[in-house]
C-alpha cells in the first residue's frame, strides 16, 4: 500500500474515533438530541469524515441500471436549485438594505459555484 494512501486511511480512522467519542460524550451527559445532531453535522461539514460513505453510496446507487442514474439526478438537481435560491435570497436581502455591490457579489458567487458544480459533474463523467 502507498504511504500517502495509508496516511489518508489513518486520518479518516482518527476522525471517526473522534466522532464516536463525541457521540459517547453526548449520550453519557444526556445532551439534547438537537444539540448532538447539530454537533455531528457541524463536525461532518468541517472534516472529510463522511466523504467515503457518500461517494460509496453514490457509486452503488448509480451502478443500478436505468434507475440508478435517475436517482442520482433527482438528488443532485434540487441541490443546484437550493444553491441558486440561496444566492437569489442573498441578493434580495442586500438590495433591500441598499447594498447593491454585495448583491452583485452574491449573484456572481452563486453563479461561479454553480458553474464549478456543473464543471465537476461533467469532468467526473468524462474521467
Amino acid at each position: 500500500m502507498d504511504n500517502n494512501k495509508f496516511k489518508k486511511i489513518i486520518k479518516i480512522l482518527i476522525l471517526w474515533i473522534v466522532l464516536i467519542i463525541i457521540i459517547l460524550i453526548a449520550v453519557k451527559f444526556h445532551l439534547n438530541k438537537k444539540i448532538t445532531t447539530s454537533l455531528i453535522i457541524l463536525y461532518g461539514l468541517i472534516t472529510p469524515v463522511f466523504t467515503g460513505i457518500i461517494s460509496t453510496l453514490g457509486i452503488w446507487i448509480s451502478a443500478v441500471p436505468w434507475i440508478g442514474p435517475f436517482i442520482i439526478k433527482l438528488i443532485s438537481l434540487p441541490l443546484v436549485w437550493l444553491i441558486n435560491g440561496i444566492a437569489y435570497l442573498g441578493s434580495i436581502f442586500f438590495v433591500a438594505r441598499g447594498e447593491t455591490k454585495k448583491a452583485i457579489d452574491a449573484r456572481i458567487l452563486g453563479t461561479f459555484f454553480l458553474i464549478g458544480f456543473l464543471l465537476g459533474y461533467v469532468l467526473g463523467k468524462i474521467f
